[in-house]
């Protein structure tokens, strides 16, 4: 595993705040093209798996990863209209539950939509869209026997660890699929990196990996039109990555550090047959991001000017409380809830 690729034990800030009054610097900015305006992305948010029996995946997060389930909703199912409108799913309320990952600030958010024409999707490792929840752990070996005592399907090859790196730090990981087939890495820094999470979690931190059909685009999307800080892209197609995968291909990518302190993973496999997820949000192995931005409408406008399509009933932002929000599937068919936050 690439040293640059997971922060371990950084806290992170998930609070966005939209005032409804704005500065005359805002005012003047507002005024001109959207397309004209500058983006940056302020933070980061949850990894968020569409399952089909939230009650299930709460179980396998919790009593088989090892993240702490926040107090929350729970079970209810959510029929506000503003989150329907926000999805474009006007008929399926949804439920859901938020997984905390000790020593971050974010979370996995697990939403069970219902709709009874939900059609579930499993993606493989190289198909553009599919993405991956890294858990960085104190004790691998615990987590894996918990794993293979609820019969978790591995992907890495041999069904046993993958050692990565060299030198001062190194790593062991094993990927798997969860109840939904989404993919979830578990790894051990080789030594422990600093954390903020309690002495009692065995986890301590972890990041996030995306898929995507081409690098260079995405890159320009993300970097060049978000101003998403993402790195220039790298080979990433060692043993110890093909053997973490199970999938003997080549493969760059790219990694950015948000503002917040989140690490993300962009990842093209080359040379194999892929398939980009044809997925609706609501279908059980879909997978949503947040991004907080400065501005909407200049975010929204670089997504559909790249070829984006926006999901939100009648393609136009919704507003709840005061804050903005827009819900958008990219060219990779990746789905991001953006809204509109502050510095």
């Amino acid at each position: 595993m690439r040293t640059t690729r997971y922060a371990v034990g950084v806290g992170l800030l998930f609070v966005a705040s939209a005032s409804p009054s704005l500065t005359a610097q805002d005012q003047a900015s507002k005024s001109r093209p959207a397309l004209a305006r500058s983006v940056s992305v302020l933070h980061t948010e949850h990894f968020s798996p569409t399952v089909a029996d939230l009650d299930r995946s709460i179980a396998f997060y919790r009593d088989v990863i090892g993240l702490e389930i926040e107090p929350g909703p729970g079970t209810t199912w959510d029929s506000a209209p503003w989150l329907r409108r926000l999805h474009g799913t006007l008929d399926a309320p949804m439920r859901y539950a938020v997984a905390k990952v000790a020593g971050t600030g974010w979370a996995v958010e697990m939403v069970e939509f219902r709709d009874s024409n939900r059609h579930p999707v499993q993606p493989r490792v190289q198909d553009p869209g599919a993405g991956t929840v890294a858990i960085a752990v104190r004790d691998l070996d615990a987590v894996l026997t918990r794993l293979k005592r609820a019969g978790t399907p591995i992907v890495s090859a041999g069904g046993t660890p993958t050692k990565f790196g060299g030198g001062a730090t190194r790593y062991r990981a094993m990927l798997v699929r969860d109840p939904d087939g989404h993919f979830v890495e578990v790894f051990q820094p080789i030594p422990l990196s600093p954390t903020t999470a309690p002495a009692s979690s065995n986890v301590i931190g972890g990041g996030v990996r995306i898929v995507v059909e081409n690098l260079d685009r995405t890159l320009a999307l993300y970097r060049d039109q978000l101003g998403w800080p993402f790195a220039a892209a790298t080979a990433s197609d060692s043993k110890g990555f093909q053997d973490l995968t199970g999938l003997k291909a080549k493969s760059r990518h790219s990694v950015a550090t948000a503002p917040d302190g989140a690490l993300y993973e962009l990842v093209e496999f080359q040379g194999v047959e892929r398939a980009p997820l044809q997925v609706r949000v609501q279908d059980p192995g879909a997978t949503r991001f947040y991004l907080i931005v400065n501005d909407l409408d200049a975010a929204l406008a670089r997504f559909k000017a790249a070829g984006a399509a926006i999901v939100s009933t009648g393609g136009q932002p919704v507003v709840e409380n005061g804050v903005r929000y827009g819900f958008v599937r990219d060219m990779n068919g990746v789905f991001f809830v953006l809204w509109e936050g502050r510095n």
